[in-house]
C-alpha cells in the first residue's frame, strides 16, 4: 500500500492544485473532475461499483495510483522532512567513528598494539595490513605485562 498519508494529502489537493509556478508566483490548478459535490453519494458509489472501483472516492485512488508510481516505477521513498533530516543528522554524528584507532589488546589486559581503521564496518573493519604486520612482528611471544617488542 502506497504512503496513506502523502495519498490523502493529493487527494485533498487535486480538486483545487496549485503549481509552484515559474517564480512569479504560484498558479491555482482547478480542475473540476476531482470535485465530489457534483453528483449525490449514492449515484457516486453506483458508478464506482459498476467501474470495479473499491471506493467512489476518485481523487483518493488517482493519488494512491500516483503515489505508488512514485514509490515503484520511480524507485523514490516518501518520508518527511523531519526523518529525513533526523537520518542526516545521526548519519553525521556517527562519522568521526567511522574512521577510527582501536587498541588491541591481549587476554592478559596488556596493549599489543593500535590501529586505525578506516571506514569502520563492524562485520568488515579495514586496517592497513603493512602497519600491523609490522606492530605484530615487533611483538614477543611471551606473554609478559608489557609485550615488550623484541
Amino acid at each position: 500500500m502506497p504512503n496513506a498519508t502523502i495519498a490523502d494529502l493529493i487527494a485533498r489537493k487535486l480538486p483545487d492544485l496549485t503549481h509552484p509556478g515559474d517564480g512569479s508566483g504560484a498558479i491555482s490548478l482547478p480542475v473540476s473532475t476531482f470535485r465530489m459535490s457534483g453528483i449525490p453519494p449514492e449515484m457516486a458509489e453506483q458508478f464506482s461499483r459498476d467501474a470495479g472501483y473499491q471506493s467512489a472516492n476518485i481523487p483518493l485512488l488517482i493519488a494512491e495510483a500516483i503515489v505508488n508510481l512514485i514509490e515503484t516505477d520511480g524507485d523514490s521513498e516518501i518520508i518527511r522532512r523531519s526523518d529525513l533530516a533526523a537520518m542526516r543528522a545521526a548519519e553525521a554524528a556517527a562519522e568521526p567513528s567511522r574512521n577510527r584507532q582501536v587498541e588491541v589488546q591481549c587476554n592478559c589486559g596488556a596493549t599489543l598494539f593500535r590501529a586505525m581503521f578506516r571506514d569502520f564496518d563492524t562485520d568488515k573493519p579495514r586496517v592497513s595490513g603493512p602497519e600491523l604486520i609490522k606492530a605484530i612482528a615487533k611483538l614477543s611471544t611471551e606473554c609478559s605485562t608489557a609485550h615488550r617488542p623484541r
